[in-house]
């Protein structure tokens, strides 16, 4: 695991080391939990997770304390301490400086298949009070392609139900030409809600995009949404 390792009163003279009194003093000696971790992870994951550290440390004032992190990451994995040392002002590590394993776990992956029991051929809308779109770049862009898939999702926004979509399904929104998306759309790291469609591209606060989903459905419609020219439903 990766813990954070600046205490309240101190800094860690080394990452062995801990000289400090606060309660978040920690010590951390062995990366190699964290860098399978790391090795489990599709491309995709693992760019979210490079864009997180982006969001948290780009708040950090203190450029010694992003090197801190950066220096830690750098013995979790080479491209990672890079990419992020990229995105936060700080000098590149050299990669392959440091030696780390190729392991992987497919139980540590957050990339799992989830089988479908319908389809939006041959269900109806009527049966259901909300539609959520999730990400996925292959996923969305397959049904970008599907023109069953667009009516389902602007037969939702006319019948003035709940719609979310996290990540790349915003995609999938954009072509439906559905309303209320351009500023979940841009933003990174918070959820955003207009007459019932909740989007968020990505950040840190997924909990707060689910509470919103969930008071959007507690509303059942939006019948003040501007409606869209007439469509056989």
């Amino acid at each position: 695991m990766i813990m954070w390792v600046l205490s309240d009163r101190a800094l860690p003279r080394s990452y062995r080391i801990m000289e400090g009194f606060g309660v978040h003093t920690s010590r951390l000696v062995n990366f190699s939990q964290a860098t399978l971790f790391w090795n489990s992870q599709s491309a995709v994951k693992k760019q979210h997770i490079v864009d997180g550290f982006h969001f948290e440390l780009g708040k950090v004032e203190r450029k010694d304390l992003r090197q801190c992190m950066v220096d830690l990451l750098a013995k979790v994995d080479s491209d990672l301490a890079v990419e992020v040392a990229m995105g936060i002002g700080i000098p590149a590590p050299v990669t392959g400086a440091q030696p780390h394993h190729s392991q992987a776990s497919q139980t540590l992956s957050m990339a799992h298949t989830v089988e479908a029991d319908k389809s939006f051929v041959t269900v109806a809308l009527v049966l259901y009070d909300a539609v959520f779109i999730p990400g996925g770049h292959q996923s969305v862009a397959a049904l970008q392609q599907q023109g069953n898939a667009l009516h389902f999702v602007n037969e939702a926004f006319q019948h003035c139900k709940p719609i979310a979509a996290f990540g790349e399904g915003i995609g999938l929104l954009q072509s439906a030409d559905v309303q209320g998306v351009a500023a979940g759309a841009k933003s990174k790291g918070k959820a955003f809600v207009e007459d019932g469609v909740v989007t968020m591209w990505q950040g840190a606060s997924l909990e707060a995009f689910i509470e919103k989903f969930i008071q959007a459905i507690s509303e059942y419609r939006y019948w003040g949404r501007s409606q869209k020219e007439p469509m056989p439903a």
